[in-house]
């Protein structure tokens, strides 16, 4: 049976607020550190919406090569959570 859109909104949902935040923490304090450390590489300030964006980026790539339920997931977290940092 495929999986439905429901489903995979869900899916994703649920990890982004729940096992992956309980592992990193709230998205805003874990992106707020890599865009540190970002910023610092590259020189250029880096927000956490950049983060969100770039890892859904990230996995866009990855699903180039292919489809892989962990990727397509991922990114829609990824696009949430940027879509929230990036609310007024």
């Amino acid at each position: 049976m495929e999986k439905t859109r429901a489903q995979t909104l869900s899916e994703a949902h649920e990890l982004i607020t729940g096992e992956r935040e309980q592992q990193y923490g709230a998205p805003e304090e874990s992106f707020g550190k890599i865009a540190q450390l970002w910023s610092m590489y590259l020189r250029r300030p880096v927000t956490a919406y950049d983060v969100a964006f770039m890892l859904h980026l990230l996995k866009t790539g990855r699903l180039m090569n292919g489809f892989h339920k962990d990727s397509n997931v991922d990114s829609i977290g990824y696009l949430a959570l940027a879509s929230e940092m990036a609310a007024p």
